[in-house]
């Protein structure tokens, strides 16, 4: 989430499935598993109940019931014996065939992939999209949106209750109803696809990367769109597929991320409103040129697109022409991110693998639709037609996007939340609150809630983002909000300026808006939270465990010094529909220093 809110990727595509950061590998299965109401034990306790049950060998179809959820959306299935199946597409309710993909746990519980179901559950429905089945964006698809709306609400219950030490009894009240979407279609603003070779490796095709798969490519584009996304970012895709096809024996073939060569990688495409309530578009093209005719090839692609009704300009984004992947030998998945022989993305300036969403410096996650699961920032972008920012409005306030930014990629729902969090700082209508927003990116919520505050203090790591923050408060007449830079990941006894500490000349907040990345608040910043003692906090997250995890640090539950808060109420929102993800807004009232 590059600036300021969450933000995301499908995480359909994975964020929910990683395992929680900065939680010790002996406590990983407590937060893995959930029981919904009315399920047997924990997916682990059963699994060491089932003694000696046979286990099943990687490659296995098995037969299998859906009795529960894990956080993240896959379902728990069991064997006759007790044995637990974690099953991506799973639903509670459901009797279905699944292929098991891999053991855990030394063999205590097994991954599969979902082949058919046998008895479909009570809420399925068919799904509209015709690349469901292939694609993983929108895993939920087949579950008809009230029901989803209920399952996501049930994971919040669910870490509240297990992780954040919330009553059983008081957590039905103060987790509200999950905030639904309008939309449940084409209400992302903002999309990556990646450029694979053609059949028989003639040509260049265009699609999105299935879940968990670095190398095949599911073309979209022609006859079939993307139901996510705008009708005109399905437009720039069938342009781009007419001009590679007219053009075969161009320079512009895609780039391997295995090998670095080839030319193109990705083709990001984020749609705007303008003033007349006309659509426009943004297009990045992420290429690795090296010679002029490549140079030259790639401006024609851009001068075709920059053509199709709705682009507003057209944007290339620089790519190193070095491997993004490395051959992993042992894992089910034999290609995996991190080039030139690095390990975990680390091994060279590939090795991160695709584009990923910022915010502010910290990776973010977010719901499908990006097309290789993480993208990549480029070493340089260049304006090829238009303008080189797109303007985006939220409550009131415009935002001016360049391709890299970050910004909510559903703008409908991003007004909800928006609302939400400017509900639960509870301002007094006198304009007297000062506000302190971490993680502000290019102050996103901190601009949006400045009407009501006498100020706003944002802070954010990546000095880019601070500028645009500057920026956006001046085009926006925003007089009361100042932005800082500094890493809220390295704090020691407390943050330098705020209430008068270290020489400052930052008050003492009386409320603090938090909205860090999935990971949530290093521990050294929850004990400078509690330090300073804000009357209020609005917790912000796209990850409800994590969050769950500092709700319990701020209630003083592990214990330490400084001011105690109390869990007031919860907010979940759906900022994804057809996926797992779910946005919360969680309100802390201090009860004692």
């Amino acid at each position: 989430r590059g600036q300021g809110m969450g933000g995301y990727r499908l995480g359909a595509l994975h964020a929910l499935r990683a395992p929680l950061l900065a939680v010790s590998a002996r406590h990983t299965r407590r937060y893995m598993t959930r029981r919904m109401p009315g399920t047997a034990a924990s997916a682990t306790a059963a699994s060491s109940a089932a003694g000696q049950s046979e286990v099943p060998k990687s490659g296995d179809v098995l037969t299998l019931e859906c009795t529960s959820l894990a956080f993240g959306g896959r379902g728990v299935c069991k064997l006759p014996g007790g044995f637990v199946v974690f099953c991506d597409r799973a639903v509670p309710g459901e009797t279905l065939e699944a292929r098991v993909t891999s053991l855990k746990g030394g063999g205590r519980f097994a991954e599969a992939t979902k082949v058919s179901s046998i008895s479909p559950c009570e809420h399925r429905t068919a799904p509209p999209c015709p690349h469901f089945e292939r694609c993983g964006g929108c895993t939920w698809q087949d579950i008809a949106y009230a029901h989803q709306l209920t399952m996501k609400r049930d994971q919040v219950v669910d870490v509240m209750t297990r992780v954040a030490k919330v009553d059983q009894t008081r957590v039905q009240t103060i987790v509200g109803d999950c905030i639904p979407g309008d939309k449940t279609e084409r209400y992302r603003n903002k999309m990556e696809f990646a450029f694979g070779p053609g059949a028989n490796d003639r040509g260049v095709v265009i699609g999105l990367r299935p879940s968990g798969n670095h190398s095949d490519l599911v073309e979209i584009g022609n006859p079939d769109g993307c139901l996510l996304q705008h009708p005109v970012a399905d437009e720039v895709l069938r342009g781009c597929r007419t001009y590679l096809d007219s053009n075969g024996d161009s320079s512009l073939d895609a780039f391997n991320r295995r090998t670095g060569e080839g030319v193109l990688r990705s083709l990001t495409v984020r749609v705007a409103v303008d003033e007349n309530g006309e659509a426009i578009a943004m297009v990045d093209i992420a290429a690795a040129t090296r010679c002029d005719d490549e140079d030259a090839a790639l401006r024609g692609l851009a001068e075709a697109i920059a053509k199709v009704r709705g682009v507003a300009s057209v944007v290339r984004t620089r790519m190193p022409p070095v491997p993004e992947l490395r051959l992993a030998e042992g894992r089910q998945q034999g290609w995996v991110k991190g080039g030139r022989g690095g390990r975990g993305g680390r091994g060279g300036r590939g090795g991160t693998g695709g584009k990923e969403n910022r915010r502010g410096g910290r990776v973010r996650k977010s719901g499908g639709g990006d097309a290789d699961g993480e993208g990549w920032f480029g070493e340089d972008a260049e304006v090829l037609s238009g303008a080189a920012t797109l303007p985006m409005k939220l409550r009131g306030v415009t935002f001016a996007l360049s391709a890299p930014s970050f910004f909510q990629t559903n703008t409908d729902q991003a007004e909800k939340l928006v609302a939400a969090v400017e509900d639960a700082c509870g301002f007094s209508g006198d304009g007297t609150e000062v506000v302190l927003d971490l993680f502000c990116g290019v102050g996103t919520l901190g601009l949006c809630v400045a009407k009501k505050a006498k100020h706003v203090f944002g802070w954010e790591v990546v000095p880019e983002a601070v500028k645009d923050a500057e920026r956006n408060a001046e085009a926006n007449g925003i007089t009361n909000a100042t932005f800082r830079r500094g890493d809220l990941a390295k704090l020691k006894a407390s943050l330098p300026g705020v209430g008068g500490k270290g020489g400052g000349d930052i008050p003492k907040p009386d409320i603090v808006i938090a909205d860090p990345a999935r990971a949530g608040m290093d521990e050294s910043l929850v004990k400078v939270l509690r330090s300073i003692g804000a009357e209020r906090i609005v917790y912000v997250s796209c990850n409800p465990a994590t969050q769950a995890r500092d709700l319990l640090r701020l209630k003083g539950g592990d214990g330490g010094e400084g001011a105690r808060y109390d869990v007031r109420y919860c907010t979940p929102v759906d900022m994804f529909p057809h996926t797992p993800h779910v946005e919360t807004v969680v309100v802390l009232d201090r009860i004692s220093l």
